[in-house]
């Protein structure tokens, strides 16, 4: 809990890391797609948009739990964070 975790996209497309669950993005506490683009989108673990090939995001987790998380341009792609 409050470490920070970084994503590289080392695919060879744009990626949008995403809190699952697809499409509306609500797993993780306080994030919702529908918030992308206001003051909220800072707080949210959401890129809210494709990051270029060999780009980084990052994310302080401040909740603890398992946090589902997909990639929004292809939400077949899907990983787990989990935060203690």
């Amino acid at each position: 809990k409050g470490e920070t975790v970084t994503f590289t996209n080392e695919s060879s497309q744009p990626m949008w890391t995403a809190s699952a669950i697809h499409p509306n993005h609500m797993a993780y506490p306080g994030t919702d797609i529908k918030h992308c683009g206001n003051s909220m989108m800072g707080m949210m673990f959401d890129t809210c948009a494709g990051t270029s090939v060999g780009s980084n995001w990052m994310f302080q987790f401040t909740e603890a739990g398992e946090w589902g998380y997909h990639n929004h341009l292809r939400p077949a792609h899907w990983g787990k964070i989990i935060v203690e």
